[in-house]
């Protein structure tokens, strides 16, 4: 059986929802990603949503706003969802 754990990886770099998407940009240029799970302010184990490279383009500087001013949590999307590492992987399909 293939289990959550089995294709999951750690070391995914967060942000606070407090940051701006300037540092967001920064930060996905640095590690090589093109998205973020965004953290809850002062709880770096909650999850609040997740911001893209395409969120700041679409939802920050195409619409003439300054992403130097606007913070990951102002634009961070989705629903987190959770499921315990040594689930089957069809579980996690399932979410």
């Amino acid at each position: 059986m293939t289990t959550a754990k089995d294709i999951m990886h750690s070391g995914a770099r967060w942000i606070p929802a407090h940051e701006t998407l300037d540092r967001a940009a920064q930060l996905m240029r640095e590690h090589n990603v093109g998205a973020l799970p965004v953290s809850a302010n002062g709880d770096s184990d909650r999850m609040v949503g997740i911001i893209t490279d395409r969120d700041i383009v679409v939802g920050c500087v195409a619409k003439g706003h300054d992403p130097s001013k606007v913070t990951a949590g102002d634009l961070a999307q989705g629903t987190p969802r959770w499921i315990e590492a040594g689930a089957d992987v069809n579980a996690v399909l399932e979410e």
